[in-house]
């Protein structure tokens, strides 16, 4: 066996559905077709930022059709919070998404089946003193994601795209998750 052929990879396919019209039909041809799904979250302008509600219609359309998917643009913090978007000094600010907001949100849609109005919420949340962290899993108001709900939702939420490195980790050492 060559170091090709044992170093080969079959390369995952991403599609980026559109935000602005119905995901369902574009999350079942790309289901059919064996590739994955790509949310934009974020961007350079307040504009670009996609809509919580946009991201809870995509996650639970990509969960009915059986689609996993990754989040890329805008997710440097842990948490939803305004944020400067780009690093300029007179960069615009925004509203952003937070990575941990959309991991658990997709956890929870992916492996409790829940309503679109509790993702939205934990979506939308901003405080870190209403999540707790446990060997166990994460709470937050009332609900519990275990260990075996949290592997399932990083089955189906696989990755996210961020131009730092030291702010998502800043913000987990903050929060005393690392």
């Amino acid at each position: 066996m060559t170091a090709r052929e044992a170093f080969a990879l079959t390369p995952e396919f991403y599609v980026e559905p559109p935000l602005h019209a119905s995901p369902e039909p574009f999350l079942t041809a790309m289901a059919a077709a064996g590739v994955r799904a790509k949310i934009r979250t974020g961007g350079v302008s307040p504009d670009q930022i996609s809509g919580a509600e946009s991201l809870v219609w995509f996650m639970t359309a990509a969960r009915s059709a059986g689609v996993s998917f990754k989040a890329t643009a805008g997710l440097h913090h842990a948490l939803r919070s305004v944020r400067p978007l780009t690093y300029g000094p007179d960069a615009p600010t925004g509203l952003v998404h937070g990575f941990l907001n959309l991991f658990l949100a997709a956890a929870l849609i992916r492996s409790l089946d829940a309503g679109a109005a509790e993702a939205l919420r934990l979506i939308e949340e901003r405080s870190s003193s209403v999540l707790r962290l446990d060997s166990r899993g994460v709470s937050w108001s009332g609900r519990r994601l275990g260990s075996e709900e949290l592997a399932l939702g990083r089955t189906f939420a696989l990755s996210f795209g961020s131009c730092s490195f030291l702010e998502p980790v800043a913000d987990l050492k903050e929060m005393r998750w690392l």
